[in-house]
Formats: structure tokens, C-alpha cells, sequence
């Protein structure tokens, strides 16, 4: 049997998370968090989930990531910034059904850590989409569930220096972005489409079993 698993990276340097507008993501432009330029030629096995038993033996499909835009996006703007993580997961796609064996696998599970978890959410479906010959699809998200957040800053807050997971927040990113939303979702939250970016919204929606790895203690959500 060809079981595959597929890797949705989180970033190829430590802290890749998201960047949300021009001038934060400028800053990030000519290091790993925001160009592959300087990455090198070829990557060995991703530190992640298909390390371990039983998924050691199985292939991966590896999507790098570098765009800043949590795997949701599909737009370039006028200053030439690349938020393009979907758009890259579209033509890694293209590439794999073209020159692989992945199309005939028997299993495919996909899997992801913090940004790639929350990637790994929203395309599960769009990735599953395009294996329709393939019997079984599994979305293992590691860190990647995460829900709108209201911001304590009253006596004694804290910041932790990341851009912000309130709800709203995501209506911007979205725009910035041009983030392509899960099928289903979007057309039943029409225009208000970008509350599924959210991963508390989104979920009803997966056709694929979906199982969440997420720690009680995750740094993100605490530190809101």
C-alpha cells in the first residue's frame, strides 16, 4: 500500500507565525521567514510528526513555507509582497499528481504544527479535493486550533508581542492577504467568508476526520 503524509511547515526558521501587514512583513522580506532564496537546494525529513512510528517508512509531501500567511493566501500586492502560501500548496499539488505515485495512494494523512497546523486546517479539504481516487484522508493539526481572543489588558497584561487573534484582526489579514477560505464555509458565512479563517469556524464544515493535537499550555493562547 503507498501511504503518503503530508508536511504543511510551519517555517523553515524558527518563529515563522504570521506577518500581517506591509511594514511588518517587509522586515522579514530578505531573511527564511519571507524569501527562499537562500535555502538550500535540497531538505532532509522534516522534524515532525512523519519522524516517528508508524509513520517513519511512509512518504512525505513537504509544503516549505515562507509567505507569512498561514497557507491561506493568494495575493501579491502593489509593493510586490508574496502572500502566496495557497497558491504555493496549488502548484505543489499540480507537481505531485504530475510526477508521483500520490494520486493512487491508499492513505493520505496531512499534518502541520502552529502555522502549518493552522494551514493544515483550512486546505484539508481542498487537499483532499484533489486525491478523489484516494480511500482514506486524515487531518492531524498539531497547534493549530486556535479561536477568536479577546485581549486582556487590564491590571497586569502582558504582551507577547504577536499580532493579534482577535476575531476582527482577521477581517484585515484576510484583504491583505487574499486568503482563499474553505469552500463550504465561505459560502455559508457569505459576506462575513473571512470568519473562516478561524479555525473554531471552519472545523464544522470539514468533510476530512480531523484529529487536533493541541496542549492545554500552548504559549500562543496564554499569552493573550
Amino acid at each position: 500500500l503507498l501511504r503518503v503524509a503530508i508536511s504543511v511547515e510551519p517555517s523553515r526558521a524558527k518563529g515563522g507565525g504570521e506577518c500581517v501587514d506591509d511594514a511588518t512583513c517587509a522586515g522579514r522580506l530578505h531573511t527564511d521567514l519571507g524569501s527562499s532564496a537562500n535555502w538550500p537546494p535540497s531538505r532532509g525529513r522534516p522534524a515532525d510528526i512523519t519522524r516517528a512510528a508508524p509513520f517513519s517508512n511512509w512518504n512525505v509531501l513537504y509544503v516549505p513555507y515562507c509567505t507569512g500567511d498561514l497557507h491561506y493566501g493568494s495575493r501579491v500586492t502593489p509593493s510586490g509582497l508574496h502572500f502566496t502560501g495557497h497558491s504555493n500548496l496549488e502548484r505543489i499539488l499540480e507537481d505531485a499528481l504530475n510526477e508521483t505515485a500520490i494520486g493512487s495512494a491508499d492513505t493520505v494523512i496531512i499534518s502541520g504544527e502552529s502555522a502549518g497546523g493552522l494551514g493544515c486546517i483550512q486546505n484539508t479539504d481542498y487537499i483532499a479535493d484533489k486525491l478523489p481516487s484516494v480511500s482514506h484522508v486524515f487531518s492531524v493539526p498539531i497547534a493549530g486550533f486556535y479561536f477568536g481572543q479577546q485581549i486582556y489588558d487590564g491590571p497586569g497584561h502582558t504582551s507577547g508581542g504577536l499580532p493579534s487573534f482577535e476575531t476582527q484582526a482577521f477581517q484585515k489579514y484576510a484583504a491583505e492577504w487574499g486568503a482563499v477560505p474553505h469552500k463550504q464555509c465561505a459560502e455559508a458565512f457569505g459576506q462575513d467568508a473571512w470568519k473562516c479563517l478561524m479555525t473554531a469556524n471552519v472545523v464544522q464544515y470539514l468533510r476530512v476526520p480531523v484529529f487536533v493535537v493541541e496542549a492545554q499550555t500552548d504559549q500562543v493562547v496564554l499569552m493573550y
